[in-house]
């Protein structure tokens, strides 16, 4: 009996439904005697993995989210069979890209681990909450995505034959279908993937002399850009009713010095006061700042507009709510509703979803608002968030310790003690001067 022929198209039946009675003959027929789990595909899907690993982490950082690496490697795959066919050797089989595929993708998965899950586990400080070391986060990193992929592909068995006969070109799977599509051009010769590949090369070319060499810039411009008062006016009349305005400091160096408008940097990093020193800028917010600093930024920006802006800015400074920071605040103890002094509150903390008030005496209480809420109400001169999950009483008194990695350490009268973040210690090291 003769042995079962791969083909190199799809059947005409691949992507509809199927009739009653028809059945569906796949390429790789059961019988056939294809290459599968070889050498080559586990090299070159380990390499695959590896590059785009870093190019999908390279690109989470620089935009913010990650890509689906399954195409690109397709069209690789396809390309390294034509050019083994070229160099005379045997291209490679469908079920070896397949593989490729099945080692290789796994690539955005370990670039969005490394850019989002596991930052989000040092932000939320879950190695200090629940006192884990370094080799136990990383057991917990590795090994639950380790076990997590070994329950999804057992639980997918039950499911295989629903999805890939039962609901045969019912469901679309558009991802599926195109890099189906690339793999079937690699089982013909993987000639016409050769343009996909000249073109990754050509990209990848540019690229190199655009960041690399920096022939020309990466970033589309029109030019200078010349500002006249009418259009300055008109972003301040923006500024008035409302509108946030985000000037970038490179357009702002690129206007003459007559049209540079009157900015103001508001900011929780003092890093880039250079650059407002560099645009002339009026004034430098740094965060938290209380109302009459903002009072004292508008007076800056209304002396450096003459005009009828001036007014206007004069009318905003005269809408500003009064500094009227409460004196106390209602917060829940069992069944009742106390009305704690702002002045005896210790600390603020956010712990298992719930907003506890310290007081001086180490009394613990809880209230509904929000840990934003709180920061919002409270005097920003004499409330300092020191973590994401924590506001101390700067006037309630404290020792300093200093700890590992910059942090700091507060031990409060109280008898709590807080940790400060390392960005949060700079900035209260400025504060208050040590």
């Amino acid at each position: 009996m003769a042995e079962p022929q791969v083909q190199t198209k799809l059947p005409e039946n691949a992507y509809r439904e199927l009739k009653p009675g028809e059945t569906y003959v796949p390429m790789v027929p059961p019988g056939a005697n294809v290459p599968e789990i070889t050498l080559r595909s586990i090299v070159f899907g380990l390499v695959m993995n590896v590059l785009w690993a870093m190019a999908a982490t390279y690109l989470a950082l620089k935009v913010g989210q990650g890509i689906e690496t399954a195409i690109p490697i397709s069209i690789l795959a396809v390309g390294l069979s034509g050019f083994l066919l070229k160099m005379g050797l045997r291209r490679s089989s469908i079920i070896e890209n397949v593989n490729i595929l099945a080692i290789s993708t796994t690539s955005g998965m370990v670039a969005g681990g490394t850019v989002f899950t596991m930052p989000a586990i040092y932000l939320l400080g879950l190695h200090e909450k629940l006192s884990l070391s370094n080799t136990t986060i990383f057991l917990h990193i590795a090994l639950v995505p380790f076990l997590g992929a070994i329950l999804g592909v057992i639980f997918l068995v039950p499911f295989r034959r629903y999805f890939v006969k039962e609901m045969h070109g019912k469901l679309p799977f558009p991802e599926g279908t195109a890099t189906n599509e690339i793999l079937v051009t690699g089982q013909g010769g993987g000639k016409n993937a050769f343009i996909l590949v000249y073109s990754f090369v050509v990209s990848a070319f540019y690229t190199v002399l655009t960041t690399a060499f920096r022939l020309w810039p990466d970033e589309f411009t029109t030019g200078n850009i010349h500002v006249t008062w009418k259009e300055k006016a008109t972003a301040a009349v923006d500024s008035v009713t409302g509108a946030c305005l985000v000037i970038r400091t490179d357009v702002l160096r690129m206007l003459a010095p007559e049209s540079v408008p009157a900015v103001v940097f508001v900011t929780a990093y003092d890093e880039y006061a250079i650059s407002a020193f560099e645009v002339s800028a009026v004034d430098y917010l740094l965060k938290p700042f209380g109302e009459e600093r903002l009072r004292e930024a508008i007076n800056k920006v209304a002396a450096r507009i003459e005009g009828p802006w001036s007014s206007k800015f004069q009318e905003l400074l005269g809408n500003l709510p009064s500094t009227d920071f409460p004196r106390q605040l209602p917060v829940h103890s069992q069944k009742r509703i106390h009305l704690l002094d702002v002045a005896d509150i210790s600390h603020i903390i956010s712990e298992h979803r719930m907003i506890y008030v310290h007081d001086v005496k180490g009394q613990k209480y809880w209230t509904n608002e929000t840990l934003v809420q709180l920061e919002e109400r409270l005097d920003p001169e004499q409330f300092f968030r020191v973590h994401r999950s924590s506001l101390v009483n700067l006037k309630s008194g404290f020792e300093i310790e200093p700890w590992e990695d910059g942090r700091l350490r507060l031990h409060l009268k109280s008898g709590a003690m807080l940790t400060v973040s390392r960005e949060r210690a700079r900035l209260l090291r400025e504060r208050m001067g040590f």
